[in-house]
């Protein structure tokens, strides 16, 4: 069906995004949509398992890649300041 290389891009990719999603509920303050914990999530939401599979450096990387974009887009100061934690 797909090779290898192909399957661990994919898989690369859709943790990536994860990551990314996994950031911006974080900085939102809101409910994770997919479990519906509050900044905790469950031991079974996928935002968690991705989050899991990264270094902290990548965690680190996320945050300011995902609030780069929020500066851009002038929604910066809307969001607390997590980079610290």
């Amino acid at each position: 069906m797909f090779g290898s290389e192909e399957r661990e891009q994919r898989a690369v990719l859709i943790i990536t995004t994860l990551v990314k999603f996994y950031v911006a509920v974080e900085f939102s303050g809101a409910d994770c949509p997919l479990c519906n914990e509050v900044q905790t999530h469950d031991g079974e939401c996928p935002l968690s398992i991705a989050w899991s599979l990264i270094s902290g450096e990548q965690q680190a990387e996320a945050r300011r890649s995902v609030r780069a974009f929020a500066s851009g887009l002038g929604r910066v100061d809307e969001w607390p300041d997590l980079l610290t934690q």
